[in-house]
């Protein structure tokens, strides 16, 4: 991906589909691993680096969102259960 942030990390196996990676932002949903693994990953990585700042955790039963950002991207990782998407925008 050549339009995601610099700081951004995947989880060991991670497969995705329905890429895109455009100028304007990112999106890939995870086919694996999966939904409760993806989020323990950034919910660490969103909270265990000086790069990102979490903005939010409203992830219940895993369903919801966790949000933070980078100086230069808005994150969105976007849980319904059974699926994951993960959404950068520029700031």
């Amino acid at each position: 991906m050549t339009n995601a942030d610099f700081f951004m990390r995947f989880p060991a196996g991670t497969k995705l589909s329905n890429v895109t990676d455009a100028a304007g932002g990112t999106n890939v949903t995870f086919d694996a691993p999966d939904p409760a693994t993806v989020l323990e990953f950034y919910r660490e990585l969103a909270t265990g680096s000086v790069h990102f700042t979490r903005d939010s955790d409203n992830v219940i039963n895993g369903a919801g969102t966790l949000v933070w950002h980078t100086d230069d991207n808005n994150m969105v990782l976007t849980l319904d259960g059974e699926k994951v998407t993960l959404t950068s925008s520029p700031r």
